[in-house]
């Protein structure tokens, strides 16, 4: 599934002055559904890609994100490992 261009801007803030308002939320709403009820899915092998990708993505920012949980949140590092 791609989302059109318009609905990237409006998720990433971009077009009415960064605010993703109502009418955003709406439209992205209903694409998603339109795209869901097409049935049309990824493949096994895309998803499991997209899951190894995921994996690789926490191991290489672990520390990284650690560090974000304990400035933003005193989590300590155990913690944050465990329940994150």
């Amino acid at each position: 599934m791609a989302l059109k261009a318009g609905t990237v801007a409006a998720v990433g803030g971009g077009g009415k002055g960064g605010v993703f308002d109502g009418e955003a939320c709406a439209c992205l709403v209903r694409e998603l559904r339109q795209s869901f009820e097409s049935g049309r899915t990824r493949s096994y092998e895309w998803r499991k890609q997209q899951l190894r990708m995921v994996l690789k993505f926490l191991v290489e920012k672990e520390a990284l994100i650690v560090q974000a949980l304990h400035r933003d949140l005193r989590k300590p590092g155990f913690e944050a490992c465990v329940s994150e």
